[in-house]
């Protein structure tokens, strides 16, 4: 969604400055992986992370069966990847795109499924599963709408744009502080490129590099701890928000913030 809110407003394609797109991405990999092991590692042997997750896991998974069931590893990719060539390559509408990527899943899987009956009650349950989600997003996202019809919002939007940074980083600064006080990066998103997009194109940036730094950017203060998504996250997992949160904010807030770092080092030897 992020990637496809900037392309709407800034008519800029999906693949928007790529280079960039690749090192923020290798960017959050190495590091985001790296904190994770280190995690894992350090809490292997606490008793207490042991007690938690026996008590939020929902079921033991029978992997000789599922086995069984499963297709192989290259069929399960292909749904994806004729969704990506199909909206990249092809240049589909997006919607039509995914909607031909959950048909291929559907029919590769229906057999995983368990037939006929099986795939009646995964598409039903998929269908609740993911109307609470909307429900919640777009709450968030209405909040974020309103937040921006107030007086404080307007003095914020005044002064953010003064900002004592240079360029790409000031973009950066007010697409992430919006995304922050509306609690949603895509409310926060479209909010910030509705209301400064022309102005960050009257910098003398392109759209392409606009649309992927702010792309990245709004996926930084968004997730505090009012976010929607972070609510259902910790309200589905068990886990509490003083054991959680942490890690939440070290691999959602501070690492696509710190991705921009090489962002921004790459487009100045460029440029």
């Amino acid at each position: 969604m992020q990637n496809i809110i900037p392309s709407r407003i800034l008519g800029t394609a999906l693949t928007a400055a790529p280079v960039e797109g690749v090192l923020a991405t290798l960017f959050m990999i190495v590091v985001g992986v790296g904190y994770l092991y280190w995690q894992v590692k350090k809490g292997h042997d606490d008793p207490e992370a042991a007690i938690e997750l026996y008590q939020v896991q929902g079921g033991i998974l029978d992997e000789k069966e599922l086995e069984q069931r499963a297709p192989g590893f290259w069929i399960s990719l292909l749904p994806m990847v004729v969704t990506f060539v199909l909206i990249n390559g092809f240049g589909v509408e997006l919607l039509y795109g995914l909607t031909a990527g959950c048909v291929l899943s559907l029919l590769f899987f229906c057999k995983s499924l368990g037939g006929v009956r099986g795939f009646g009650e995964v598409v039903s349950e998929g269908f609740n599963n993911g109307i609470f989600p909307c429900i919640i997003i777009a709450s968030v996202v209405g909040v974020g709408k309103v937040v921006s019809a107030t007086d404080v919002f307007a003095l914020v939007q005044e002064n953010i744009i003064n900002l004592p940074l240079p360029g790409l980083v000031k973009v950066a600064a007010i697409t992430t502080i919006i995304a922050g006080i509306t609690g949603s990066a895509s409310g926060g998103l479209t909010i910030a490129l509705e209301l400064f997009g022309e102005t960050f194109i009257s910098w003398g940036y392109t759209p392409e590099i606009i649309h992927r730094v702010a792309s990245i950017a709004c996926g930084g203060l968004d997730t505090l701890p009012w976010n929607g998504t972070v609510v259902m996250l910790f309200a589905l997992s068990g886990v509490s928000y003083k054991k959680g949160y942490k890690h939440v904010a070290m691999e959602t807030v501070i690492l696509p913030l710190l991705s921009l770092i090489p962002v921004f080092i790459y487009y100045s030897i460029v440029h």
